[in-house]
């Protein structure tokens, strides 16, 4: 997948979502990713591919696609979207544990 480069622009400056719908289609389902703490980072690894939390994920990030959270402080998560709990359609959680 390419990004375009005004979507670029964009997560740049927002920092969290992503699209490559047009204006003329109907908005894909989106997932949506909610930590405990708020603002980590997480790295969608095939697309090297770099969010703030909580964020928006678009359609074409697949449940099984390689994440890497991660926050200073805590202990960084590998997996899924698969691996993780569901709170609602599409909304998922992970909670990161505080280094000891």
């Amino acid at each position: 997948m390419k990004i375009r480069p005004i979507v670029l622009l964009t997560l740049l400056f927002t920092g969290c979502s992503y699209s490559n719908s047009t204006s003329d289609q109907a908005s894909p389902p989106t997932s949506y990713l909610h930590t405990s703490p708020g603002g980590c980072t997480l790295l969608i690894v095939d697309r090297n591919l770099e969010l703030r939390t909580p964020c928006e994920l678009a359609y074409d990030v697949d449940l099984d696609d390689e994440l890497l959270v991660r926050k200073n402080g805590y202990q960084s998560w590998r997996g899924t979207l698969a691996d993780l709990p569901r709170t609602a359609d599409r909304t998922y959680r992970l909670e990161l544990e505080p280094l000891r």
